[in-house]
């Protein structure tokens, strides 16, 4: 069976006359009807899209195009394969409010693309036994169904890559950054100093320091503002603690709401668990806290904002309502901004004042929570004693009905996380940017841009001259964000040297890409067409426009090993639908070379 391992670049153009049942009119009419009362408004509409199958997986799904027989996608695709496989079946379907409707198929066999020639054609639907489909013009003559689509296969190594930099990820909505400073951790607190064993490249040891100080730190330095996205915050959660912390630390609640109080912009963004807010689920299914968060801001100056995860406009009612309950925002990120490097001197920005401040960004598993403090030795009792690290915060959430007063083992708690100094911490707060014009609301769009907030001018952090412009816009502060799409992807593919950390040794200069995986409902300002989706490195699926750069990163650059892998998730699934084919059990991966 022949082997696709390379990707396909598709380009999904239209279909013409596709053929429409009764029983799919009049069902598709019941469903309208039954679930939102649509039936004068939608009744008999077909809004067609184009789905690409390999196997039983689906790899890719155009946006639906409303109301039409003749649908025009003009959409490109690159979909990344690693499949034994005969051929490609294409299938079109007519989105619906409740499940969608069969409308045709196609086949392509796998030895037409294999040798790399560009396979273009129009291709004739059929149904699933293979019978042509019809639709009947206004003479009421025959014509058939049929799809226009190009595909051309590019195998593993035959890629270009002369103007990437080292390690780069080809069309990704961040590109890389060069000039950034990287401290990279290993649980939440550690002792800082040198790390026996890790030696670096210019001589002496590696020194490490401890994550939830940094944290506590950087934002007590902040002047301008906090920014924090999150799956949980604890108020309560201790970032500085006994006995190696001082005594008079405050809790993050405390901490965020005196930065409040000193004039910073202190916005967070927090998952919005629903089933807090269900009959019998009690503080809700993940414990996360996050409506007590809520009221503990409440009548202070911090701006905290639940998210919840929504569907799309062509999700149905029963994926919004999945999307809503069972996916999480898990992002995790504190940005911040600090004082420029000694020696750092920017030129005047587009407000005419001489930046003073820069931006500092925290990420990786940053739950800022109850039970996520932790050391690398990941003591089970000892800490949880009257007067240790651990007395109030005894988590343990694998064992149900747990008695705190006896003693019992708490849950250790393993994450990396990293702190980013440079352009690349720009990268993490656009995500945050992104995020909040979304989903904040326009009552509290002005504290992002308003007051202290970035675009004022007088606001003195360093930031590139695009996002100046962008948050600067009248527009924006009208909440009239899409027009402004175009300038902003503009400057985000655009590198400022300027912003680049100054007198870092050639062996400290981290180059930096960020990743991530969000769509158009969560993030605003992405574009809309589909020739500037692909460009900015973006895909199209269920009418969103989607950011997967944490997929294409890890085919990418597990492709381009050489050496060794070395992987650390949470969850790792792959190719998971090809796992009992080759005898894999749970905990094992099996790696298969090709010489």
């Amino acid at each position: 069976m022949p082997l696709l391992h390379g990707a396909l670049h598709v380009f999904a153009y239209q279909a013409t006359n596709l053929a429409v049942t009764r029983r799919i009119q009049a069902v598709g009419c019941l469903k309208r009807y039954i679930c939102c009362g649509m039936l004068p408004e939608l009744s008999g509409s077909c809004d067609p899209y184009l789905c690409l199958d390999i196997g039983s997986t689906r790899r890719l799904r155009t946006r639906f195009i409303v109301g039409t027989h003749n649908p025009d996608w003009h959409e490109q695709h690159e979909v990344y394969v690693a499949d034994e496989a005969e051929q490609i079946t294409l299938e079109v379907k007519d989105a619906d409010v409740v499940g969608s409707d069969f409308l045709g198929q196609a086949v392509i066999p796998v030895a037409d693309i294999i040798n790399g020639q560009l396979f273009d054609k129009w291709l004739d639907l059929t149904d699933t036994s293979g019978q042509p489909l019809f639709c009947r013009d206004k003479s009421g003559d025959k014509q058939p169904s049929r799809v226009h689509i190009s595909i051309q296969y590019k195998p593993v190594g035959s890629e270009d890559l002369s103007e990437l930099r080292p390690n780069e990820v080809p069309r990704i909505y961040f590109p890389q950054r060069p000039g950034n400073k990287v401290t990279l951790y290993h649980d939440a607190v550690c002792t800082p100093g040198p790390v026996p064993g890790i030696s670096l490249a210019g001589g002496g040891l590696y020194s490490e320091s401890s994550c939830w100080d940094d944290i506590y730190v950087a934002i007590q330095q902040a002047e301008r503002f906090v920014w924090i996205t999150g799956w949980s915050i604890w108020t309560d959660t201790m970032l500085q603690r006994q006995p190696a912390s001082p005594a008079n630390s405050l809790s993050l609640g405390e901490l965020l709401v005196q930065k409040a109080q000193q004039g910073v912009g202190v916005l967070l963004l927090v998952w919005d668990d629903t089933t807090n807010n269900m009959p019998g689920l009690g503080p809700g299914v993940m414990g996360t806290s996050d409506e007590k968060t809520n009221a503990y801001f409440k009548d202070t100056e911090v701006t905290c904002v639940l998210c919840p995860r929504q569907g799309g406009v062509e999700d149905s009612l029963l994926q919004k309502v999945q999307r809503g309950n069972m996916f999480t925002h898990h992002q995790k990120t504190v940005i911040v901004d600090t004082a420029l490097t000694p020696g750092h001197r920017p030129a005047a920005m587009l407000n005419e004042v001489v930046p003073t401040r820069r931006m500092l960004a925290f990420v990786g598993g940053l739950d800022l929570t109850n039970g996520r403090y932790d050391y690398p030795s990941h003591p089970l009792f000892d800490t949880c004693a009257p007067g240790g690290p651990h007395c109030t915060d005894m988590y343990q959430g694998c064992v149900e009905s747990l008695d705190n007063s006896k003693p019992c083992p708490r849950e250790p708690w393993h994450d990396i996380h990293a702190r980013v100094e440079g352009p690349a911490a720009v990268d993490v707060a656009v995500n945050f940017i992104e995020r909040w014009v979304k989903q904040a609301g326009a009552r509290n769009l002005f504290k992002l841009v308003g007051g202290i907030g970035l675009h004022h001018r007088k606001v003195d952090v360093l930031i590139p001259e695009g996002l100046q412009q962008y948050l600067s816009a009248g527009k924006l502060m009208k909440g009239q964000v899409k027009d402004l799409s175009e300038m902003r992807v503009q400057s985000i593919k655009h590198h400022d040297a300027g912003l680049e950390m100054p007198g870092l040794p050639p062996e400290e200069a981290w180059s930096v890409q960020l990743f991530r995986t969000i769509d158009s409902t969560s993030a605003q300002g992405f574009p809309s067409d589909a020739n500037s989706i692909y460009e900015a490195g973006l895909t199209v699926g269920k009418g969103k426009s989607i950011d997967a750069s944490i997929h294409r990163a890890y085919i990418n650059l597990i492709r381009r090993a050489k050496r060794y892998l070395y992987l650390e998730n949470q969850y790792f699934l792959g190719s998971s639908h090809l796992w009992d084919r080759c005898g894999l059990s749970p905990g094992c991966i099996l790696l298969h070379t090709r010489t």
